[in-house]
């Protein structure tokens, strides 16, 4: 548990485990605590190396514009002060839009690449509703209210019926002690805004496992299906679950990262 100065930020950062590192990349408005279902699995083979993103958990930065460009590059001085050797990159929605540019901007730094529910430019539909879910925040409505307003999106049936395994996370979700401002919920939705990586997708050289939700309504599976085809040595494969693939089904998720990274 440590940070790291970056141009303009310091970084919170934790090494899990050993074995060939591993960097897992957070998504919209997380911080690395979304990790916490597989992190035990994949910490038995890999050194597991977690972040906060800038605008999100312990990370503090100097809050200026975000992009997957600055994120990417922030991923690329963390390799070289931490000395690490070709990590693979798991990158998780949004975090899965900054793995592309890492991946483009920063080849060379870099093992086999895993793209996680996400996409090469995210639909109007999308940007428009984390928008409104902003406006409903500015409008004070109560942190109840925009729980049971959220988490349908991100969840499948299977999950949403099951009030236990709910219960466990909504628990979790409170626990939290660094939950994000909605300042950095802002600046962090720019990244998701601005990002457009179609005509880069031809230039990622990392063999690349793309991973997708059979149920996900925010990254939709013909999104993942792009990425696939637009990859030159790309894999894809589908999970049954929606957006919220770490903690809907860690055992699917886990295996098939074991097996293309080992």
């Amino acid at each position: 548990m440590s940070q790291i100065e970056i141009a303009g930020a310091s970084i919170y950062y934790e090494i899990h485990g050993a074995g060939h590192p591993l960097i897992l990349i957070s998504g919209y408005s997380a911080d690395h605590t979304i990790w916490l279902p597989v992190l035990e699995y994949l910490a038995k083979s890999f050194q597991v190396i977690l972040f906060d993103n800038r605008g999100s958990g312990q990370t503090k930065d100097d809050v200026k514009d975000l992009s997957a460009s600055l994120i990417a590059k922030d991923i690329s001085i963390l390799i070289e002060k931490l000395d690490l050797q070709k990590p693979h990159i798991l990158g998780y929605s949004m975090g899965g839009t900054i793995a592309q540019k890492l991946a483009v901007n920063h080849p060379d730094q870099i093992g086999k690449l895993i793209l996680l529910a996400t996409s090469s430019k995210w639909r109007k539909a999308i940007e428009q509703a984390f928008h409104s879910q902003i406006a409903i925040r500015e409008a004070c409505v109560s942190d109840e209210v925009l729980f049971e307003m959220k988490w349908p999106w991100i969840f499948g049936e299977k999950f949403l019926s099951n009030s236990k395994n709910f219960e466990k996370f909504k628990k979790l979700y409170y626990a939290n002690p660094f939950p994000q401002s909605l300042k950095n919920q802002r600046r962090q939705l720019q990244i998701l805004d601005r990002f457009d990586g179609r005509e880069d997708l031809n230039k990622i050289q990392a063999e690349t496992l793309v991973l997708y939700g059979k149920e996900d309504i925010i990254s939709l599976p013909y999104e993942s299906k792009y990425l696939a085809e637009k990859i030159p040595n790309a894999k894809i494969k589908s999970i049954d679950a929606a957006h919220g693939i770490n903690t809907e089904a860690p055992a699917q998720l886990i295996e098939f990262i074991l097996k293309f990274l080992i």
